[in-house]
């Protein structure tokens, strides 16, 4: 009898292990995260998603990230200087820490474009490609908070002196930190 006769598939003994394991944490943060901003898990359902868990209600997607990094927390922030005419749903909320942020934003009727690219027409298809295009267009003219060039600054979205240096942390929503790099003059 060798060493491999005594291995056992974890997943006949327990059959909650394995990917239910991963689906069985997610759906825990979701609830978390709307318990946190105070939301009803009405009908809560896990959707497809590639680089999240994501979990729909009638009113809002909860989005968990899998992945040691603050994905979420970045979008989140720069989700409020997107113009409207990019369409971003609204943000509820996000929170966590690295390898479990999530965000909280409102669902936006349709479905989406990956489900139903296949059976659209080549007309159809252009026509959801322009609308791409062109709610895009308006962040080209931008630059991202924390970037060269920004003309806000990230901490607090006050304007910041004409040299581009540090926001002066007047503002009582700012630390006086600024986030990403500092332009001296030159």
């Amino acid at each position: 009898m060798g060493r491999s006769d005594h291995v056992v598939d974890r997943t006949k003994l327990f059959p909650s292990l394995g990917a239910t394991m991963s689906t069985g944490l997610g759906r825990a943060r979701a609830l978390g995260a709307l318990a946190a901003v105070g939301l009803p898990a009405f009908n809560l359902e896990r959707a497809d998603s590639v680089t999240n868990e994501v979990w729909l209600t009638d009113d809002y997607v909860v989005r968990v990230n899998r992945d040691a990094s603050l994905r979420l927390h970045r979008e989140a922030v720069l989700s409020q200087v997107l113009p409207d005419e990019v369409g971003y749903p609204t943000l509820i909320q996000h929170g966590g820490e690295t390898g479990s942020d999530w965000l909280v934003v409102t669902r936006l009727p349709g479905v989406p474009l990956s489900r139903a690219w296949p059976e659209m027409s080549v007309a159809s298809r252009r026509e959801a490609v322009r609308q791409i295009s062109s709610g895009c267009a308006p962040c080209t003219a931008r630059s991202a908070p924390g970037s060269t060039g920004s003309t806000t600054c990230p901490s607090c979205s006050t304007r910041p002196p004409p040299a581009a240096r540090p926001c002066s942390g007047s503002s009582t929503r700012c630390s006086g930190r600024r986030r990403g790099p500092t332009s001296t003059p030159g």
